[in-house]
């Protein structure tokens, strides 16, 4: 998953792709660090992927997240950079088929939301990343694309 945000304050849902706030994919900003969190299908495991530096307010930022079931890793990316990545031992089975939410107690701005079916690479990411640039102008229109 992929989206450029403009944050005013440090905290909110970007995008949550889960089935009664119990699993699925999502990435937030806690405190202004960006966090890509996965969720396994039983409810019982829950895995956080935080970035190490905090972003600051009134700035566009591009925050990615992949994770690749098959190889059990998950990786954080801002601006194109992997700021993060950790290895899930166990085996996840993701669910993808329920409610989409955007921008749940965000105070800022979203453009580009974008999802796929499978873990994109940094050359990917880069490549959605420098075609889907927002607009500096302060009035943007959503754009959601679900692949």
């Amino acid at each position: 998953m992929s989206v450029w945000v403009y944050p005013e304050r440090p905290r909110g849902e970007l995008i949550s792709y889960w089935k009664d706030s119990h699993y699925g994919v999502g990435i937030s900003l806690v405190n202004s660090h960006p966090v890509f969190d996965i969720y396994s299908r039983d409810q019982s495991t829950k895995h956080s992927l935080k970035g190490k530096n905090k972003l600051s307010v009134d700035q566009w930022y591009h925050i990615a997240g992949a994770y690749d079931n098959n190889t059990g890793v998950a990786k954080l990316f801002v601006d194109g950079v992997q700021v993060g990545n950790i290895t899930i031992l166990c085996s996840l089975e993701l669910e993808t088929e329920s409610g989409l939410w955007i921008g749940y107690l965000l105070k800022g701005k979203i453009a580009q939301v974008w999802i796929f079916n499978v873990s994109l690479s940094v050359y990917e990411i880069n490549e959605v990343k420098d075609a889907n640039k927002p607009p500096t102008q302060s009035k943007l229109k959503m754009i959601v694309c679900v692949f």
